[in-house]
């Protein structure tokens, strides 16, 4: 039987195109503030302007993944076991206000205000148990302007974080920010369209994706994440091999209960004059096979696996019992993956008869580790990751020359940018479409944490991630 797994969202947004900046603190008005919402900016970093400045040393704006280290957002100033971070004012400031708290379990993080003579005007122990604001002037220090904070992280393993800064405006307006408002706020009516799920096969593993080939409404063709592409009968349910890649993939971890993989046959898509020329292509996760076409892996390390586009041909698409040619593959593009997870998958082509192709960012959690450079692959638009691709897959212009890159593509030319990137700033996109009567790109992003997004996405849109989920 062929079933659909649903997660539970935690809410879904729609996007699209476009993120807010995300970069270095920014200043409004006669106040300084951040919230870190950004991704790894690390080492020193400057808030503000001269002769205001607030610079941060010696920790790190990050996400960790554990939501109870920030007070608001995904990101915080988090500071290393061992370490001690410096917040220095170039003119000293009376008034300031910023939470501290601490994931250490036995030894905390301490906080240390000292005024331009260096001398200790207050000292603040943050907890692993909530949040510690911090005032001045108020409750915890008086008058004395500050010219200098440490905060040093006195525990064995865990971080120190500090979130929501502000200083030089007045205390009545320094709050923390408002988490964002639910981006569906209003009930959701039921609709009049009814549904119903009927059986139309058994057998299969791991069904991800079906779609009728070309001048063949009568028949399904069903990727199977093991490696089987089957071909369904609609009429009677009766199922053949169409296609057997699954000696080509990596080794899968779903052979049992509770076990799962993001790997294996991910997608097919069938040429639009699939009647005559016979055509289809896959998408497959293989083993390391000589070097790949596009890589983000530093030299001396090895990718999970790689990511595969074949183009296959069937010899007589229209007859009844006709099957792919198994010695007619050629392949168009090969991607190394830094892990196993985020590996898109999604193939389709286009009202414009191109092939469209969805990378997820290559794994991990928050787009970082191996393989995911400085920024992340999301927001790097010079690497193939994190991206919706749209080719030619019988031109022949592009660097491996098996494929073309269409000259109208968004960033054709745009030095630093890939031609054949169509839109960026994706997670995981694992599937997307075409509505049949405007011709609209409907692509679903798979969200960390929080945040399942249906994006319309438009050439050369940026999605986000890793900015926002």
């Amino acid at each position: 039987m062929i079933r659909w797994q649903m997660p539970i969202l935690a809410a879904l947004t729609l996007v699209v195109a476009g993120c807010p900046t995300n970069g270095p603190p920014s200043s409004n008005g006669d106040a300084l503030s951040t919230d870190f919402e950004f991704t790894d900016l690390s080492g020193e970093f400057v808030l503000g302007a001269a002769p205001r400045r607030v610079t941060f040393r010696n920790g790190e704006a990050r996400t960790v993944g554990v939501e109870s280290l920030y007070h608001s957002g995904h990101n915080a100033w988090m500071i290393s076991p061992g370490e001690t971070g410096e917040i220095l004012f170039e003119t000293p400031t009376g008034e300031l206000v910023f939470y501290v708290r601490d994931q250490t379990a036995s030894v905390g993080g301490v906080v240390t205000l000292f005024d331009e003579d260096g001398q200790v005007l207050a000292v603040i122990a943050s907890t692993n148990s909530d949040w510690t604001r911090v005032v001045v002037p108020g409750d915890v220090i008086g008058d004395p302007p500050v010219s200098r904070i440490t905060f040093q992280n006195n525990g064995d393993s865990g971080f120190a974080a500090l979130d929501d800064f502000r200083c030089c405006a007045d205390i009545d307006d320094m709050v923390a920010p408002q988490p964002l408002a639910d981006p569906i706020p209003g009930k959701i009516n039921p609709s009049s369209v009814q549904l119903r799920l009927t059986t139309i096969a058994e057998g299969l593993v791991a069904p991800n994706w079906g779609v009728s080939p070309p001048g063949r409404p009568d028949r399904l063709a069903v990727t199977d994440q093991s490696g089987v592409l089957w071909m369904i009968v609609l009429a009677s349910g009766g199922r053949s091999t169409f296609l057997d890649l699954s000696e080509r993939l990596v080794s899968l971890g779903i052979s049992g209960p509770g076990s799962f993989d993001e790997r294996g046959l991910l997608g097919v898509a069938f040429a639009p004059d699939y009647a005559a020329s016979g055509l289809l292509y896959t998408y497959s996760s293989e083993p390391l096979a000589g070097p790949a076409d596009f890589s983000t892996i530093p030299p001396g390390e090895a990718a999970n696996h790689q990511s595969v586009i074949r183009e296959w041909r069937v010899p007589e698409p229209m007859e009844e019992d006709s099957t792919v040619d198994p010695n007619s593959a050629r392949e168009v593009l090969r991607v190394d993956q830094p892990q196993f997870n985020h590996n898109g998958g999604g193939l389709n082509f286009g009202p414009d008869g191109r092939l469209y192709v969805s990378l997820g960012d290559g794994g991990r959690a928050d787009d970082q580790g191996l393989g995911h450079g400085e920024i992340g692959n999301g927001q790097d638009a010079s690497n193939i990751l994190g991206t919706l691709l749209r080719i030619d897959p019988l031109g022949d212009n592009s660097a491996n020359g098996r494929y073309g890159i269409p000259p109208d593509n968004p960033f054709v030319g745009d030095a630093g940018k890939l031609g054949e990137i169509f839109a960026f700033g994706f997670r995981n996109p694992f599937r997307f479409s075409f509505d049949s009567t405007s011709g609209d790109l409907w692509l679903a992003d798979v969200g960390q944490n929080d945040i399942e997004e249906i994006n319309l996405v438009v050439p050369g849109g940026n999605y986000c991630w890793n900015l926002k989920e």
